[in-house]
């Protein structure tokens, strides 16, 4: 999630499934009842439909930075990074392209919070807002 100076909350459109399948492990866990998922599925959908949440398009030349970005980070840096982790961050860098300003990136994952703060043109781009959940 990330979010531009107007307030606007943006998210890449992979959203719709990583939620589903991270609530789906809380479920299956045993961290999260049946009632508790179908509820933020419908308020996560609710807030896109009433526009609380702009959903980021997957462009064939956000697919192509974040191949890069999957590159720069694993091989040459040698730290790790997921594909949609990849996406969503190079999806919050093309929010702030567009609006010429730093854009909030939130994440809870500890992991991608160290690798982002570790790219320094990244972090001169996006304001990392890391929440242990």
């Amino acid at each position: 999630m990330f979010r531009g100076t107007d307030h606007t909350n943006y998210t890449s459109e992979l959203t719709y499934a990583e939620m589903a399948s991270a609530l789906g492990d809380l479920y299956r866990s045993g961290n999260l009842d049946a009632k508790t998922y179908y509820r933020a599925r419908h308020g996560f959908m609710k807030d896109v439909a009433k526009g609380r949440i702009t959903l980021r398009e997957v462009t064939d030349d956000l697919l192509l930075k974040a191949g890069h970005l999957l590159w720069r980070v694993g091989v040459q840096r040698n730290l790790h990074i997921r594909t949609y982790d990849a996406l969503q961050v190079e999806s919050a860098l093309a929010v702030s392209r567009a609006l010429g300003v730093k854009v909030w990136f939130a994440t809870t994952d500890r992991r991608l919070a160290n690798t982002v703060r570790s790219l320094t043109d990244i972090c001169a781009t996006l304001v990392l807002k890391y929440r242990n959940p």
